[in-house]
């Protein structure tokens, strides 16, 4: 009888499980119903768009937004991949009616002067504005669909590749390296070439290329050794330029020599206990071109034990200029005393004269340290010139008594 029993619950819990398994999967394939019709609310027509590229060309291409749900709803169009530059929209909105069937969305393709030969691909996003919708199921689903757009570029009769590379082969020299190579399938006569090193707006030196012509598949490579102690420090712009039969390639480099530097030139000597302080900086600028985004931490210190920390606002030094950047030093809680403050660049800019003195004074001692008034100074200007007329007319009226002259 026991047995019996035993046997009896192993069927009902077959059983149940079964019927669980079942559930499961009618779950399964209704919530795959419900997302499959809620993904056809929007279609596209054509897949895809294959362009060739004209040089300079504009062009126009329509494609059909599907409203199979019909359906009230806000779709916005953009461009994604290597081309979204290329790709304008008149119209980036399109309002779609419950009543419309179809719906034209324009796109351009605005092709610039040159294009390197090869195959380019982009998209067209076409996704609802509205954060989705929810089905009858409870499904919220957000449509997006992608249309694509292929560009392809011809290799032209004659068509050129340059490359411009800067190498340090050795500590002391950088290797400017300009390679040309001949990829169409024409030979190419009358090549002008030259390389200029510019410090600002100003050419610094220029380099010779002589390349003439090439012939299909022939490249050269020109290398020009430059020495570093000869070269100030600074930013230096190193720019290519290269043209034949009516086409032109520019190719630029920024390399730099030495690191840019900041001077700390002053700073505020003391600040006051029990407060929170203004503590001011003066920096100049070492670099011939403006240091930007640049800040730093300042690191309060005390027999070389960090107290505190804080960090400057972000500013941008011209060349030349002396700015002063203020910070601010939570003294609340810091006795009076002889500190040391270290100052930190927050970039690959270096500090000069980065280690400054600090002393933490009172109340007190800080009103006999505070400048005089403009009106203080003013009253002592006035009294000084006063006792300098005074002096002067005495010394007049003792030499007119000395030799007797009156008045």
């Amino acid at each position: 009888m026991k047995q019996r029993n035993n046997q009896s619950n192993e069927v009902c819990e077959f059983a149940r499980g079964a019927h669980s398994a079942n559930f499961g999967f009618m779950y399964v394939v209704v919530l795959l119903l419900l997302l499959s019709q809620s993904v056809t609310a929007l279609g596209v027509r054509p897949a895809k768009t294959n362009a060739h590229f004209i040089p300079e060309a504009t062009g126009s291409y329509t494609i059909t937004i599907v409203n199979d749900e019909h359906r009230d709803m806000l779709v916005s169009l953009e461009a994604t991949g290597a081309i979204a530059d290329l790709i304008v929209f008149p119209q980036k909105s399109i309002e779609v009616k419950a009543d419309q069937d179809i719906v034209s969305a324009e796109f351009q393709l605005a092709f610039p002067e040159q294009m390197a030969p090869g195959d380019y691909a982009g998209n067209v996003v076409i996704s609802e504005q509205a954060l989705g919708y929810i089905t009858q199921g409870g499904i919220s689903a957000r449509l997006q669909l992608l249309h694509k757009v292929n560009v392809n570029v011809p290799i032209q009769g004659k068509y050129l590749v340059a490359n411009l590379a800067l190498r340090e082969l050795k500590p002391e020299t950088i290797n400017v390296i300009t390679d040309l190579k001949n990829e169409g399938f024409e030979n190419i006569n009358n090549i002008t070439s030259q390389v200029k090193i510019f410090v600002n707006s100003s050419v610094y030196q220029e380099l010779p290329i002589d390349a003439g012509a090439l012939t299909v598949q022939e490249n050269l490579r020109f290398e020009h050794v430059l020495e570093k102690a000869r070269l100030e420090e600074g930013a230096y712009t190193v720019l290519a330029e290269i043209t034949y039969d009516n086409a032109r390639l520019e190719l630029s480099k920024k390399p730099h020599i030495g690191i840019p530097q900041i001077l700390v030139k002053n700073s505020d000597p003391y600040i006051i206990t029990g407060k929170i302080n203004k503590w001011d900086v003066e920096l100049n600028g070492i670099w011939n071109e403006a240091l930007v985004g640049q800040s730093f931490d300042g690191i309060l210190t005390k027999v070389g034990q960090q107290i505190i920390r804080w960090k400057t606002l972000s500013f941008d030094l011209v060349p030349g200029e002396l700015k002063q950047v203020r910070s601010y030093i939570d003294a609340t809680t810091l006795p009076p005393g002889e500190y040391e403050v270290q100052l930190v660049s927050n970039t690959e800019v270096g500090l000069i004269n980065s280690s400054r003195a600090l002393k933490i004074i009172t109340e007190e001692e800080a009103k006999t340290k505070e400048p005089l008034s403009p009106y203080t100074i003013i009253a002592l200007l006035i009294i000084i010139i006063m006792i300098h007329i005074t002096a002067v007319v005495a010394l007049i009226v003792w030499q007119r008594k000395k030799t007797g002259d009156a008045f």
